[in-house]
């Protein structure tokens, strides 16, 4: 038995700021306030997945949210970019 298949969002932030490895504890802070599991964090880059605890079928929605918060408290400096995808 291989498990279950399930839809999961996968985000990915890149730091741009100087101060990565603060940055980096503040993105992943955020992620796990919307419920999403950091599954790699360095100073230049966290990877969040979404659905993988809880799925409850809103996870690509609140993974989206996530970003644009992240996007917005780092955006206005253009220290961060983010990727989402969904699979």
């Amino acid at each position: 038995d291989l498990g279950e298949r399930r839809e999961i969002s996968a985000l990915v932030v890149d730091i741009l700021a100087p101060k990565g490895a603060a940055t980096a504890e503040r993105v992943a802070s955020i992620v796990k306030r919307y419920g999403g599991r950091v599954y790699s964090q360095e100073d230049e880059q966290v990877v969040a997945l979404f659905g993988v605890d809880e799925p409850d079928g809103r996870d690509t929605e609140v993974a989206t949210r996530c970003a644009l918060v992240i996007l917005r408290m780092l955006g206005a400096l253009r220290q961060a970019s983010a990727g989402l995808h969904t699979g």
